[in-house]
C-alpha cells in the first residue's frame, strides 16, 4: 500500500507539474504556427461626361501610414497601379503576420489630360488583424474603407473622372474669284480643295481628301466650314480648274492653308495662315480670270476645245472662198 501511495502520489506531483509548465507557455507554443492573413486592396475608375476618343491610363496610390505592411513592388512605403479606361483593379497582397490595426491613404495622380477633372478624394483603409476562430488559431485581415474627411463606411474605393470635350473651333477659307473683261455671259468656275493628310478634317460634301466647288461669275467663291475637334497642323491645298471657256485665260496660282490647332486650359484656339507656291504669304486665296472677247482662239492653254475652233475656222474659210468665187463669177458675167 506504501509503494502504491508513492506512486500516485508521484504521478499527481508529475500532472501538477506539467499544468503549471503549460500554464506559463506562450499561446504559440500551445498550437502550430498560425497561417498570415492577407489582404488585396482593390481600386476602382469610372468615367462620366463626354466620351473620350481613346482611354486614358489612370494611376493610383497606396500609401502605407506608420510602417503599415506592403504588398511587394511597393518603393518607400508606396505602391502604384494603373488603369486603363474604366475598370478596376488590386495593390497586390498584404500579408500580416502579427494582430493589430493598420492604415493607409488610397489616392488617385494628378494627370496631364486638360480634357478630365481628376478625383481628388483620398480614401482611409483600415485593416484589422485579429483571431478568426479561436486564440491561437488562424488570423483574418478585415479591411473598412472611408474617405479621408469623412467617418462613414465607403463600399470600395470609387473615383470617378469627368471628361469634358471642348469647343470645336472652324474655319471657312476665304476663296475670291476676280473677272477682268466683261463677258457677255457669266462663266462658271470650278476650284479644287485638297487636304495633305487623310487624318485632316474636310468640309461637307469632299470625297475623301478632296472637294470641288463651283461660282458663277466673280464673288465669294464657298468651299465649306471645316470644324476641328482636336489640336494639330492641318495642311491643304487650293487650286483653280481650268475650265476651258472660250476667251479666258484661267489663273494658274496654287494657295496652301495652315491651319494650326492648339489646346490650353480645356479650350481649342486656331491659326491660319496663307501661302502662295513661292512661300509668298497671302491674306486669302484670289483667283484672276481675264476674258477677251476679240479671241480667235481660246486663251486657256487646254486643248480640249481645240477641234471646235478648227471646225469653226474652216466653216469660215470655206464660206469666205464661195463668196470670193460667187463674186468672181458675178463680175465675169457683168463683163461680158
Amino acid at each position: 500500500m506504501t509503494i502504491k501511495k508513492r506512486r500516485g502520489c508521484r504521478g499527481l506531483l508529475v500532472a501538477v507539474a506539467a499544468l503549471l509548465m503549460l500554464s506559463i507557455l506562450p499561446v504559440s507554443a500551445l498550437a502550430a504556427e498560425p497561417a498570415d492573413a492577407t489582404v488585396n486592396i482593390p481600386v476602382y475608375k469610372q468615367v462620366v461626361g463626354d466620351t473620350p476618343k481613346t482611354d486614358e491610363a489612370y494611376t493610383f496610390s497606396l500609401n502605407a501610414v506608420d510602417g503599415a505592411p506592403m504588398p511587394d513592388g511597393s518603393v518607400n512605403g508606396t505602391k502604384t497601379v494603373q488603369i486603363t479606361g474604366e475598370g478596376n483593379t488590386a495593390f497586390g497582397p498584404i500579408s500580416y503576420t502579427e494582430l493589430g490595426e493598420y492604415h493607409y491613404t488610397i489616392s488617385e495622380t494628378k494627370g496631364s489630360n486638360q480634357r478630365y477633372d481628376y478625383d481628388k478624394t483620398v480614401y482611409s483603409a483600415n485593416v484589422q488583424v485579429t483571431w478568426k476562430d479561436r486564440v491561437g488559431g488562424e488570423m483574418i485581415a478585415t479591411m473598412y474603407l472611408a474617405k479621408e474627411d469623412g467617418i462613414y463606411k465607403q463600399e470600395k474605393a470609387l473615383f470617378t473622372n469627368r471628361y469634358t470635350m471642348p469647343t470645336p473651333v472652324s474655319v471657312d477659307p476665304p476663296v475670291q474669284k476676280v473677272v477682268n473683261g466683261s463677258p457677255a455671259v457669266a462663266g462658271t468656275f470650278t476650284f479644287r480643295f485638297v487636304s495633305d493628310s487623310s487624318a485632316a478634317p474636310m468640309p461637307d460634301g469632299s470625297s475623301g481628301n478632296m472637294k470641288t466647288f463651283s461660282r458663277v461669275g466673280p464673288g465669294q467663291a464657298e468651299a465649306g466650314t471645316i470644324t476641328f475637334t482636336e489640336p494639330g497642323t492641318y495642311g491643304y491645298t487650293i487650286s483653280e480648274v481650268n475650265g476651258g471657256i472660250p476667251g479666258y485665260t484661267y489663273d494658274k496660282t496654287v494657295y496652301t492653308m495652315t491651319v494650326k490647332v492648339t489646346e490650353e486650359n480645356g479650350q481649342l484656339q486656331q491659326s491660319t495662315q496663307y501661302q502662295k507656291a513661292d512661300g509668298t504669304a497671302a491674306s486669302a486665296m484670289s483667283f484672276t480670270n481675264t476674258f477677251k472677247s476679240n479671241s480667235i482662239f481660246p486663251q486657256t492653254g487646254d486643248t480640249t476645245n481645240l477641234t471646235l475652233w478648227i471646225v469653226l475656222l474652216t466653216v469660215s474659210v470655206v464660206v469666205l472662198i464661195a463668196v470670193v468665187i460667187w463674186k468672181k463669177k458675178r463680175t465675169d458675167k457683168n463683163s461680158h
